[in-house]
């Protein structure tokens, strides 16, 4: 906290890794939930995308491409219209 208090960031913490926003996307994981932004996951990185389970929390963040490719790896999807629909 003291590190966020005087920089207003984790960003420059000291003893962690950085990893981008894409990189993000390609950790190895149980459940990824993209719940930013549409389109996150495309066919340019759905091949790298290693979760079991992918529960959409943003709007469109799968594109119909990618869609294809992950149901094609087995990676089980929650569309957004049920994983993100509540109150």
């Amino acid at each position: 906290m003291k590190h966020l208090q005087a920089t207003r960031s984790f960003e420059d913490y000291p003893g962690v890794e950085q990893v981008t926003n894409s990189e993000l996307l390609e950790l190895d994981c149980d459940v990824l939930v993209p719940a930013a932004t549409e389109n996150q996951i495309n066919s340019q990185n759905a091949d790298k995308i290693k979760c079991k389970v992918l529960a959409e929390g943003a709007n469109g963040p799968t594109t119909a491409a990618a869609d294809q490719i992950l149901h094609e790896k087995g990676v089980f999807v929650v569309p957004d219209i049920l994983a993100n629909a509540g109150a």
